[in-house]
């Protein structure tokens, strides 16, 4: 809350994705005028909804109320799973390729507003360190910080080398380059200065 303090009772709209998501969240900005959609894991602790056994077909959608926040699941090309505060249960007609495709409102806003972040998502996803299941917080916490630190780097490496007309890296190629440097820094301090061979 404290991020956003200077927002609150404004009549804003925050936007934020599961990684932010808390089941007191919603809540406590409602009380602060201030409204709230995101995408939301239905496991969660804390989250009295409960939308992971319900199966649905494609364009397909169930709603439910708790409090004062609506939830949502609905099936495109995989499951969406939403919670918001300000948007009905409504559906807007999008046309693409030359069809009419029909979704739920707050889908189709939240997919316009977001895209600085799914546009991260995007850049970081191929080439991003592997993320096992990890029960301790902190831990996932470190593994996220460290994917965008590397991400930011290649972006200040490509300003860089647009500014000296240099051949650039693909990210690829870069990531590998990081890998390959920290590799060599760490066998040079570690390695024996010589190998003794048993007979």
């Amino acid at each position: 809350m404290t991020l956003v303090e200077d927002y609150l009772d404004l009549g804003h709209c925050i936007v934020m994705d599961n990684y932010y998501y808390s089941p007191k969240l919603y809540i406590e900005l409602v009380k602060q005028k201030t409204d709230a959609v995101g995408t939301v894991r239905f496991s969660r602790r804390g989250l009295s909804i409960n939308f992971r056994h319900i199966k649905l077909e494609k364009n397909e959608g169930i709603v439910r109320y708790y409090k004062k926040v609506l939830a949502l699941k609905w099936l495109d090309k995989k499951y969406v799973n939403m919670l918001l505060t300000y948007h009905k249960d409504d559906i807007t007609i999008i046309h693409k390729r030359g069809t009419q495709i029909e979704k739920p409102t707050c889908v189709h806003e939240y997919n316009v507003t977001r895209g600085g972040i799914d546009l991260t998502d995007q850049q970081i996803a191929p080439y991003c360190l592997p993320r096992k299941r990890m029960k301790k917080y902190y831990k996932k916490i470190f593994m996220i910080l460290l994917n965008l630190a590397i991400l930011n780097s290649y972006h200040l490496y490509k300003i860089q080398t647009q500014q000296t007309n240099d051949n650039m890296m693909t990210q690829l190629q870069f990531c590998i380059a990081l890998a390959r440097s920290l590799l060599k820094y760490n066998l040079h301090d570690h390695l024996p200065n010589q190998v003794v061979r048993r007979g």
